[in-house]
């Protein structure tokens, strides 16, 4: 995932984004702090996710893979400053060719099945790495509520470097989810994210979210291409 057109920050007045404290607040709600967990992040970035929940998990072991090189160097060194290469390992991989026969308590993937046309092929992958009937998977991120798939591709014109084609903004229906994952036994359990403040400029990037108080409808999340976004967290267990 690169953070250069797709990264949708919530930050709180302590700087931990806000999504970081509801993916850790459901993380709770399955295992216990001191539990012996394998994580797996899916689009880490930097790591500053991966290092949040270290701190809350303190006896887990935790695998960070993102496509973007440049940000898995970065979090390296941000983990060694903080002596946590024990604990923490950060890979640079496209998640769909990751060699890995390594199982997982927890897998957790934020915004990201947005990147993908057809989220089947990586949610399969993320099921056959799940350790055994009490692991689960926390996916954060935009999921519409109404029975509505959409697949968004998007350019800025204005970025004379980066004038192509590019994705992350594609939003799969709870529904379509959920019906796929019966077939396949499994259960999901959603939640709607309800942001705490306002964030956002209207002057920065503007894939980023924003959002604002509508009068008579409450905070909305949107972005300057026209989006309006519902993000939902999404848990996924064996039945």
């Amino acid at each position: 995932m690169t953070n250069s057109y797709q990264n949708k920050v919530y930050r709180s007045s302590n700087y931990i984004k806000h999504y970081y404290l509801e993916i850790f607040k459901h993380a709770c709600k399955c295992f216990k702090y001191k539990d012996k967990i394998d994580i797996l992040d899916l689009g880490c970035a930097s790591g500053d996710l991966v290092i949040f929940l270290s701190k809350k998990f303190s006896n887990s072991k935790i695998t960070g893979i993102d496509t973007d090189a440049e940000n898995i160097n970065f979090g390296k060194k941000k983990i060694k400053s903080r002596k946590l290469e024990k604990r923490i390992n950060l890979l640079n991989y496209n998640f769909t060719k990751f060699p890995t026969n390594k199982k997982f308590d927890l897998i957790i993937a934020s915004g990201f099945l947005g990147f993908f046309d057809d989220f089947k092929r990586p949610l399969n992958k993320m099921i056959k790495l799940l350790k055994n009937k009490d692991s689960k998977i926390i996916i954060f991120g935009d999921f519409n509520s109404s029975g509505i798939d959409k697949i968004v591709k998007f350019r800025n014109v204005n970025n004379k470097k980066i004038n192509y084609w590019l994705e992350g903004l594609t939003s799969f229906s709870i529904k379509t989810l959920q019906d796929y994952l019966k077939k396949k036994k499994y259960k999901l359990y959603k939640t709607k994210f309800n942001l705490p403040k306002d964030i956002g400029s209207f002057n920065n990037n503007p894939i980023r979210s924003i959002s604002r108080i509508l009068r008579g409808y409450g905070r909305i999340i949107f972005s300057r291409v026209n989006l309006i976004f519902e993000f939902h967290t999404l848990i996924i267990s064996k039945k």
